[in-house]
């Protein structure tokens, strides 16, 4: 009878232990120290009291929308870099760039602030402005003015719609 007992014992406190583990993970999530969503043509906004700007370069603007052309349509690609007015913090940074109105499909480079490539990421044909795509990349940052570029390397053009940086503590 004790063997069934000892044997009964660590079946008993198997779920409990369990219960444990998930309640650990609900407590291991990043939390938010500042986030800020910049729509494309506003240029700027906030993140926790650090000025956020976009700058762009070979873009095209029309009313407003500001493409990006792909290196298919001219020279040189557009790129869009983030950065602060001052120096941002050091810390984990989650960028995501929403794009609309994507003609035909399109890939881009992530480049970190001494213009190595970071991430990349590629985006489906979505014609239209009510289809939203999504580029996003999480990363440490070590500080500095310069936090990400996003530049196409392949498709012909795509719209973006706003940029949203979260800084986690």
């Amino acid at each position: 009878m004790r063997t069934r007992n000892l044997l009964a014992l660590p079946l008993l406190l198997v779920p409990s232990l369990l219960v444990a583990q998930i309640e650990l993970r609900k407590f291991a999530r990043p939390v938010v120290a500042a986030t800020v969503t910049i729509p494309a043509m506003s240029f700027s906004g906030d993140l926790g009291g650090v000025g956020v700007t976009l700058g762009y370069s070979r873009v095209n603007t029309a009313g407003y929308y500001l493409d990006l052309n792909g290196p298919v349509q001219n020279v040189g690609a557009s790129s869009v870099t983030v950065g602060g007015n001052a120096p941002l913090p050091a810390g984990n940074y989650y960028v995501r760039f929403d794009f609309v109105n994507v003609g035909y499909a399109m890939s881009f480079n992530f480049a970190g602030p001494n213009g190595a490539t970071i991430g990349i990421c590629s985006l489906a044909s979505g014609p239209g402005y009510n289809t939203v795509q999504t580029c996003a990349l999480g990363f440490s940052f070590a500080g500095g003015n310069v936090l990400i570029s996003v530049i196409p390397t392949s498709g012909i053009q795509a719209t973006l719609r706003q940029v949203t940086v979260t800084r986690y503590q």
